[in-house]
């Protein structure tokens, strides 16, 4: 690879064909702003998949490892934040016995934008899925899903330790797994 202009310059890839793949005008502005002395600094992408020319997708490389790391991955490389939201359940513990107490979980879920879409998949404690609650179901900024403590064919399910498995993803790539646990119970008659 050829050296670089500290204070600014352009970069261009070309394929085989000799298109440009990708281009980056770089300005020394976009360093670390406590570097004294940039000399030698490389400034490096953090994220492949977000734009080249912002700014803020590119920062000084790390000292320890020597400001560069020319042939290997960036140091300061980050793949995308994903999704930045939340899902929890309550109660922590289910009964579903229709007594009017904690028949139900509600997952609850609060993401920042719209276009998110859900699959929510319940796990017994030896990981096989026992119910599939939601496929590809388009989720509100914030909202919740409802489980009634059944199984994929209604039919009751042994008392234990479940986990509510929650994948997220949006047409712009980011997307997100969580993980909650909640107990399974039933009042001894």
């Amino acid at each position: 690879m050829p050296s670089y202009s500290d204070d600014k310059g352009n970069v261009i890839i070309l394929n085989g064909q000799g298109e440009i793949t990708d281009e980056v005008k770089y300005d020394e502005k976009w360093h670390f702003k406590l570097i004294d002395n940039r000399e030698g600094v490389a400034l490096e992408r953090i994220d492949f998949n977000a734009p080249t020319q912002d700014q803020q997708n590119w920062h000084s490389a790390a000292t320890s490892v020597g400001y560069g790391t020319p042939t290997y991955k960036n140091s300061q490389y980050r793949i995308n934040d994903g999704v930045q939201g939340e899902v929890t359940t309550a109660p922590e513990i289910v009964s579903p016995d229709n007594d009017g107490t904690d028949d139900f979980a509600t997952i609850n879920y609060n993401f920042p934008e719209p276009g998110y879409v859900a699959n929510v998949t319940i796990f017994d404690a030896s990981g096989r899925p026992v119910r599939y609650l939601q496929r590809n179901a388009l989720a509100a900024v914030k909202g919740y899903f409802r489980w009634d403590g059944l199984g994929e064919k209604n039919q009751k399910l042994a008392v234990g330790i479940y986990i509510i498995y929650t994948e997220v993803f949006n047409l712009s790539g980011k997307k997100k797994q969580f993980k909650n646990t909640i107990v399974l119970a039933r009042r001894n008659n």
